[in-house]
């Protein structure tokens, strides 16, 4: 029995335990069936390793058996105050945001909902043109299933922040200096802020002088992206910095929850922003984020990267 599905423009003709082999090259070999009968990604061989086109291109970040001391937050009126962790476990982070392709291809496979996104911005996730952009408007249930369906999931915020700062706890993904040419940035008056182009919004791995420090690109300069400890209260931060205070680390930390009744601030949500960065550093935690109308409708600026604890490119 055969099941025919679109998408884009592509049409595909699946039969168990044949690999999808549609005439568009946006969707050529990306999808095969497994034992189960279940869609399972496979990165298609006119796809480069690692080019925007593979969905599970991931950057190891710190290397085991090694203990990595990091530096997180930062002490500034407008960001979570900065506090020393110890992380011990490896993971692989995206080195791409997910793009509308790939969120297109879980589409496809019945796992992800369709992109729904207001009509001003529609030519924003249209294909095959915007394929290798990154996905915008998604909630945060959304991003979760993606991830799942690449074998993943979302990073927590120190995860990620990690992956963007290093041990040397750098301002910007880069280095220590503002760059508004090392990202989708348009430069403001005084060189003092670069703000999110969105009028440009290329597709992901555009600027690849902005990598972090582990090859991570578009960590600054892109869209907002969700991560997994929603929420996270100021108060969090400032516990973790009174345990620095008692000469403790701690270790692996993962941000607490809030209730829903707290009064939001700045940086009380464990979504990392990165439209706009000023001299100072590029790390901003926004929100609110898991609350209407976010997780119902998304906004038009989120996507999401994912985490993986083994090599993706091994699975």
């Amino acid at each position: 029995m055969r099941r025919i599905v679109a998408i884009g423009s592509s049409l595909f003709v699946f039969a168990c335990g044949q690999t999808v082999v549609p005439t568009d090259p946006l969707s050529r070999d990306q999808l095969v069936t497994n034992a189960s009968g279940a869609l399972e990604y496979r990165r298609p061989s006119w796809c480069a390793p690692c080019a925007p086109c593979d969905c599970t291109c991931a950057d190891p970040i710190g290397s085991a058996p090694r203990t990595e001391h990091v530096l997180i937050g930062n002490d500034d009126s407008t960001a979570a105050p900065s506090f020393r962790a110890t992380l011990t476990t490896p993971y692989w982070l995206g080195r791409h945001e997910l793009t509308v392709r790939c969120f297109e291809l879980c589409r496809v496979a019945g796992v992800c909902a369709p992109i729904r996104v207001r009509a001003e911005i529609e030519d924003r996730v249209r294909l095959p043109a915007r394929a290798d952009h990154p996905a915008i408007q998604l909630t945060l249930d959304a991003a979760r299933a993606a991830c799942r369906f690449f074998g993943g999931r979302l990073p927590t915020s120190v995860q990620w922040e990690f992956a963007a700062r290093g041990t040397d706890g750098r301002p910007f993904p880069w280095g220590a200096s503002l760059d508004c040419a090392r990202g989708n940035f348009a430069t403001l008056p005084g060189g003092m802020l670069c703000r999110f182009d969105v009028d440009a919004y290329p597709p992901v791995g555009s600027f690849p002088s902005g990598a972090g420090p582990f090859g991570t690109l578009d960590l600054a300069g892109s869209v907002n992206e969700w991560v997994e400890d929603t929420t996270v209260s100021p108060n969090w931060y400032r516990a973790q910095r009174a345990l620095n205070d008692r000469g403790i680390e701690p270790v692996d930390p993962v941000g607490q929850r809030v209730p829903d009744e707290t009064p939001v601030e700045p940086f009380q949500h464990g979504m990392i922003r990165s439209d706009g960065i000023n001299v100072r550093h590029a790390w901003i935690l926004g929100g609110p984020i898991d609350q209407p109308p976010f997780n119902e409708a998304g906004d038009s600026q989120i996507g999401l990267r994912c985490l993986w604890d083994r090599d993706p490119s091994r699975r």
